[in-house]
């Protein structure tokens, strides 16, 4: 009824309908859409700038964990390549000395003997101020009576040189003292007690009228559990007070500390009168994180005001002993970018919302949805989702920025994809240079090391081929040493006998020998200069890196790839590393084995003298002389004559007579 009624009057209809409009509208769809999108956005916006405020706060904190943890790192290994030269030296006294209680090794050292080879290291390393060994009653050679007062010796008699470089750099010997007092003797006692590898610092010791900070590194002398004695480097470490003194953080406010774990500092930036001091001047609950100091860890201090980074460097076999490389950083430094930044976003946040609603309000039927697709895709990102597309189709300014946020989000992922990669590449490239390098140090046969580390990197690295080359100073050549081929090549176990001069052109070894650089050529067969090898048919790709120790080229590591762009820089800092430890090993190892023939021919030397003297004649001299001459060289026979104006006297003798 009252349908029709409506219909009939259509002036009614219009009047109640105008009247409505007029009296019923009290907010417009525009100033609706303005208001609730804004209040969105408003919202939006708060939530964005405060979790970007939280994750900044908590990107910085983590950033300067990593930065700062990865600076605590590299001075630690700064600290310890350092420490190395003093720490090898002594174990190989240790292990050279080792020999002359070991049946299986028929080695007889005399005192005059070790004192020669202690006072040997001090010469041939400068940096060095001491050299000693120090033997228990009667353990080196039984005859501790015959030497009671003699010349580096003390009442005992006991074997105990110390062969020290003076004030004026004159090395000479004295006798070690006080190493039974406990306390006093304990660079002695502990090692003796626990039979393994001591370091004791910091030392002060007053050199040329200066206050010298040493460190004192002892290696038991250890054969089938049995403690015969030490052999031991003393060497200065001021180095580490620069080491500490050169951290720059955070404008200077960070402090770094280098301590022992059993607590006492080493070094401490800009405050050198705190060294030989307790941990516990720098660290009030160095208690509560002793324990914890055998491996990397960050804390807060209690009172929360400093982020504390601990680093250790093992100066001893088997982690008996550490020192600590800490970095302490106040925590508003931190913090202070992130508290400038989450107030600059307020600000242009603000801004942007004021902006946002006077755009809204002018064209809020076009930009909602727009802006609407653009926050749902930014808080995507924001937790985390790089594969959110913002699916805009405008034809305006909103699709450009959609395209821009859809690329910028695809390189991003891209880029955090890549980075991830190389970092696990490279992680797990260091962890394989760690095990050959591990496994190589307990080799004492030089050219089987090489082969075992050739082996190792050919399988570690997926390489078609790795081999290595020993410099020859008397030739000028380098000599093919050892082959890693490729498992069940028909080459395996073999490496031929391939010398190349060092002056050759057409030898990317060479060239690296030459140049001490590592040579990279990704495309073998278009450079001129590449050398090719008729047993590796397959060789796409070739790396050569020189091996040096110092300043000595000891040879050449070459690994090549069966595919053309294999190598890059960072292949070739991890191989100038695995070089860099391949070059000690094998350097120490030849030096053993040097010691090692001296000590054969010395020992067969004496031999031979003893038995000459047990003659009464002339000719029963020469006949013992020529026997066991002949014994030694293995010659089927031996003659002498010697003529003189009355007589001749003849001998021959043949092999085993």
């Amino acid at each position: 009824m009252s349908i029709n009624n409506n219909l009939s009057n259509p002036t009614q209809m219009s009047t109640r309908s105008a009247e409505k409009q007029k009296g019923g509208v009290k907010v417009s769809i525009r100033t609706k859409i303005t208001f609730w999108a804004g209040l969105f956005l408003t919202l939006i916006s708060l939530a964005l700038v405060g979790y970007s405020v939280v994750t900044l706060r908590q990107t910085s904190i983590d950033n300067s964990q990593k930065e700062a943890s990865a600076i605590a790192e590299a001075r630690a290994g700064l600290v310890k390549n350092q420490l190395d030269a003093p720490l090898l030296a002594a174990r190989t006294l240790a292990y050279s000395l080792s020999a002359n209680k070991d049946t299986g090794i028929k080695i007889s050292l005399s005192r005059d003997e070790v004192n020669g080879m202690l006072r040997k290291v001090l010469i041939e390393n400068p940096s060095f101020l001491g050299t000693y060994t120090l033997w228990e009653p009667n353990t080196f050679d039984g005859v501790d009576a015959d030497y009671v007062g003699a010349v580096a010796h003390d009442s005992t008699g006991r074997f105990i040189p110390y062969w020290v470089r003076g004030d004026d750099g004159i090395i000479h010997t004295e006798a070690l003292a006080q190493y039974e007092i406990p306390g006093v003797g304990d660079w002695y006692i502990l090692p003796r007690s626990s039979k393994q590898e001591v370091t004791i610092a910091p030392i002060f010791r007053r050199i040329q009228g200066q206050d010298v900070v040493i460190a004192s590194f002892i290696i038991p002398i250890v054969l089938d559990d049995t403690f015969y004695g030490i052999a031991g480097v003393d060497a200065p470490i001021g180095f580490v007070q620069q080491l500490v003194d050169d951290i720059d953080l955070y404008e200077g406010s960070t402090n770094a500390v280098l301590f022992t774990d059993t607590g006492t500092l080493i070094a401490v930036r800009q405050k050198p009168e705190l060294v030989n001091q307790p941990a516990s001047l720098i660290y009030e609950d160095f208690d509560k994180i002793q324990p914890q100091l055998g491996s990397s860890f960050t804390r807060l201090s209690p009172d929360g005001k400093y982020l504390q980074i601990f680093s250790p460097i093992d100066v001893g076999g088997g982690g008996a002993d550490h020192w600590v490389m800490g970095l302490i950083i106040p925590f508003e430094k931190i913090t202070a970018p992130a508290t400038t930044a989450a107030l600059r976003e307020a600000a242009i946040g603000a801004g942007l919302i004021v902006l946002a609603l006077i755009f809204l309000w002018l064209l809020a039927g076009q930009i909602v949805r727009p802006l609407q697709v653009l926050t749902n895709a930014a808080t995507a990102v924001s937790q985390g989702d790089w594969t959110v597309k913002a699916n805009v189709h405008s034809k305006d300014e909103a699709e450009v920025l959609a395209n821009a946020f859809n690329t910028m989000t695809s390189q991003l992922q891209t880029a955090f994809s890549t980075l991830e990669q190389r970092v696990a590449a490279r992680t797990k490239d260091l962890a394989t240079v760690s095990t050959i390098s591990t496994q190589i140090a307990a080799v004492r046969d030089p050219f089987q090391m090489l082969a075992t580390m050739v082996h190792l990197t050919q399988r570690g690295f997926d390489l078609y081929h790795a081999h290595v080359f020993t410099y020859h100073k008397d030739s000028n050549e380098l000599q093919i040493t050892a082959c890693g081929y490729k498992e069940g090549d028909e080459h395996e176990g073999t490496h031929g006998t391939t010398s190349i001069s060092i002056s050759q052109e057409q030898s990317l070894v060479a060239r690296a020998a030459r140049s001490r650089k590592p040579v990279i050529v990704n495309d073998v067969r278009s450079d001129p200069g590449w050398l090719p090898n008729p047993l590796l048919p397959e060789t796409r790709a070739e790396m050569a890196v020189p091996m040096i120790v110092g300043d000595e080229l000891l040879g050449v590591l070459d690994v090549q790839a069966d595919y053309v762009d294999a190598f890059t820089e960072e292949d070739a800092n991890i191989q100038m590393t695995l070089a860099s430890q391949i070059s000690t090993s094998y350097q120490s190892a030849l030096a053993y084995e040097q010691s090692k023939a001296q000590a054969d021919l010395e020992s067969l030397v004496n031999t031979i003298g003893q038995k000459i003297q047990r003659t009464v004649t002339v000719e029963d001299t020469l006949q013992t002389a020529i026997r066991e001459i002949g014994l030694a060289l293995g010659a089927s026979r031996v003659s002498a004559n010697i003529q003189s104006s009355r007589e001749n006297v003849t001998a021959g003798e043949g092999k085993g007579v």
